[in-house]
């Protein structure tokens, strides 16, 4: 009599922890050999009976895999208010902290249309291999974007397809055995403090920033407080004090009032003379830095072309900006760099740059002009050395 032949093989899988996981592979209904699938189970008996139990179900034969675009479709990926993924992140998360931003998942669907599912959409979600996304990920590459645009790309990718492998409905996330590229992102430009000292001198705003105060004081307060420029922007009158600016939000121009990147709230500590050109600004209610009495700020977009325009004015050419790669961002930069050059504590520096690093554990809820006397001392003599030239 012929020995029973099972319609499944079984085989073990360690997992990280050591722990043998037993899992199974049949055939699909075209004599396609499918890929393994976890059983759940460390023994290799009980495996069998799970084996036998879908073969009673008749869900031994795993149904034809969806397609990477059929997928993403009935998941809804990457739309707010609509995505699964998106509504467990956000749940898992506190309120005033969400885990994931309306912006970051807009950004990711569309690198998830235009180049992930234009080139990978009509495989089926269990036959895409660890060599596909390799080779996809290089391809970016080919196409003359940075390493670091085509890793962050990849990451789009690998949050998904880990979602996929957490539902169970792939083996395993093909992304964990693709390495990321060397990112050696170009450095962002800095100002020497000849450059600083002649963009931000008083007595030169008409000539430098043709005339227009704004466009200078919000360059001044990037430059003397590391406050990015969408914080500077959600600036209102009740975050204004005579010794401090409180951030507690972001603006941008598509999706308006936000939390700050960080998602924290802090203070950056302001000399006497910043406060006296801020209060310029504070005739209205709402938003500081306004063109409409408050009710709307400044765009980020014309902050920045005035601040390429004052770069012109002192010789600074579009090439060379480029070149050295300034940007508004670079007043980051300038800030640390210069406070680091006074002697500022690099505890202290983070305190006011708001940087995320593991050696900051301090949480700050409260301001306190003696937390930040080096600080204040560094902005003082910054505005001295920009006015010196006055009249």
């Amino acid at each position: 009599m012929p020995r029973y032949k099972e319609p499944f093989s079984l085989y073990p899988r360690k997992t990280k922890k050591g722990v043998a996981v037993w899992y199974y592979r049949t055939y699909d209904k075209d004599g396609e050999r499918t890929y393994g699938r976890s059983t759940g189970e460390s023994s290799k008996t009980l495996a069998r009976q799970y084996c036998q139990s879908l073969i009673s179900k008749g869900r031994l034969i795993p149904q034809k895999s969806p397609t990477l675009a059929e997928w993403t479709e009935k998941r809804r990926w990457w739309i707010w208010g609509e995505c699964l993924y998106i509504k467990g992140r956000l749940a898992r998360s506190d309120v005033d902290r969400p885990g994931i931003t309306h912006r970051y998942c807009d950004l990711n669907y569309q690198v998830m249309m235009k180049k992930i599912l234009s080139i990978h959409g009509d495989k089926q979600l269990d036959s895409i291999m660890p060599e596909d996304c390799e080779k996809l990920l290089f391809s970016w590459a080919n196409q003359g974007v940075s390493y670091k645009t085509a890793n962050n790309w990849a990451s789009v990718y690998r949050v998904m397809m880990g979602e996929a492998a957490r539902l169970r409905m792939i083996d395993e996330n093909p992304w964990k055995r693709v390495l990321s590229l060397s990112s050696s992102t170009k450095r962002r430009g800095i100002l020497t403090m000849a450059e600083a000292r002649t963009l931000l001198n008083p007595a030169t705003i008409n000539e430098v920033w043709d005339k227009h105060h704004m466009y200078y004081c919000i360059n001044l307060i990037a430059s003397l407080t590391a406050m990015r420029q969408g914080e500077i922007l959600a600036l209102r009158k009740e975050d204004v004090f005579s010794d401090h600016l409180h951030i507690r939000h972001s603006w941008s121009a598509k999706y308006e009032l936000g939390k700050t990147k960080t998602k924290e709230i802090g203070d950056a500590p302001i000399p006497g003379f910043l406060y006296r050109e801020i209060e310029k600004y504070l005739e209205y209610d709402g938003y500081i830095f306004s063109f409409n009495g408050g009710k709307r700020p400044a765009t980020g977009n014309r902050v920045t072309e005035w601040l390429y325009r004052a770069m012109r004015n002192i010789g600074i050419s579009e090439h060379e900006r480029v070149e050295r790669n300034l940007t508004f961002h670079s007043w980051r930069h300038f800030f640390n760099t210069y406070l680091r050059s006074r002697g500022v504590p690099d505890s202290q520096i983070r305190k006011v740059t708001r940087h995320k690093t593991e050696e900051m554990t301090e949480h700050y809820t409260e301001f306190g002009l003696e937390h930040y006397k080096e600080t204040y001392d560094a902005q003082d003599g910054f505005g001295e050395l920009i006015q010196e030239e006055k009249g």
